[in-house]
């Protein structure tokens, strides 16, 4: 299957215009309360990551090993907050292709954050132990803030499986 297969879904209309002939799909009436779930810890997973890079860990100044893994988590949480703009601009009704990549997508970026989120936990602890943690309360912010992140991901990635979809035609 091409990257371009979909496009024979995208037919010339009578008044000139492109007409989408392909299916579509939209959230269930059950599924509703998943998807929402889902949109929300993505919402904080985002905020965290960002919150992770505010607080004034040394780590994050001066050592790469700590930096990798926040940039890390910073590709993973815009990866799965694009395709979930994607199904959310097209909520009433998601072309078939959309859905197949945020399907697949979106979990995959969403548990890439969990790992991310354990490995800066691995990579800070290894800096507070060769350099000292500098302020224990930024330490401590750093870590509590990394693991939320991890967290979130996680139930963001288990809340979108859990979501149901319908065909709309």
């Amino acid at each position: 299957m091409g990257k371009r297969d979909d496009l024979g879904d995208i037919r010339r209309g009578p008044g000139g215009g492109y007409v989408y002939t392909g299916e579509s799909y939209r959230v269930a009436d059950g599924s509703q309360k998943s998807f929402r779930l889902s949109v929300l810890t993505l919402f904080l997973s985002a905020a965290f990551v960002v919150s992770a890079g505010l607080v004034r860990f040394p780590g994050m100044m001066n050592a790469f090993y700590v930096i990798l893994p926040y940039v890390g988590a910073v590709c993973c949480v815009f990866a799965a907050a694009w395709r979930m703009v994607k199904l959310l601009v097209t909520a009433s009704s998601v072309r078939s292709y959309v859905l197949k990549r945020a399907r697949s997508g979106l979990p995959l970026s969403a548990y890439a954050l969990c790992a991310m989120s354990g490995l800066g936990l691995v990579c800070s602890a290894v800096f507070c132990i060769l350099n000292g943690t500098g302020s224990p309360v930024f330490c401590a912010a750093f870590f509590a803030v990394t693991a939320a992140y991890g967290v979130s991901g996680f139930l963001c990635a288990r809340s979108f499986g859990k979501v149901v979809w319908e065909k709309t035609r």
